[in-house]
């Protein structure tokens, strides 16, 4: 979460210094219940929402702490996937940050014939790349 709005930040200031709403748009999540609606549907609600701004969604990392502070995979995020993937989006899991992103990717190769990527082959390979931890480092490289 942070660290990635943090790099967002920096690459816009770096390249033209301000910022923009059509270069990135953040929308914290709700904290409390509000207007009668539980957290739970007020966090749906907010997910379609979201989501429906946007064609593209990107899938980055996707763990949490539970309540005895272990690391699990977020279940929010696989929820965004579920919306972005009925809401028509095109859906870019980075598999190699791990954790929901990875299990992302895994469900886009397992239901592939039903994504853009069974349509373009050389989509899938880019998307491979994007999941293969230290296939692009490598490839930059060469």
């Amino acid at each position: 979460g942070t660290a990635v709005i943090n790099g967002a930040l920096e690459a816009i200031y770096d390249s033209q210094g301000k910022i923009s709403e059509s270069q990135l748009v953040l929308r914290p999540f709700p904290q409390f219940a509000s207007g009668g609606i539980t957290l739970p549907a007020l966090w749906h609600e907010y997910r379609q929402n979201m989501i429906s701004l946007s064609g593209i969604a990107i899938f980055l990392f996707g763990n949490k702490r539970n309540a005895e502070g272990e690391y699990v995979l977020a279940d929010g995020l696989l929820k965004e996937y579920q919306i972005a993937t009925e809401q028509g989006c095109v859906c870019i899991p980075i598999g190699c940050t791990g954790s929901a992103s990875a299990e992302i990717y895994r469900k886009i190769k397992e239901e592939m014939k039903e994504t853009l990527y069974y349509r373009n082959p050389a989509a899938m390979n880019l998307l491979d790349q994007l999941n293969e931890p230290g296939s692009l480092a490598e490839k930059k490289k060469s």
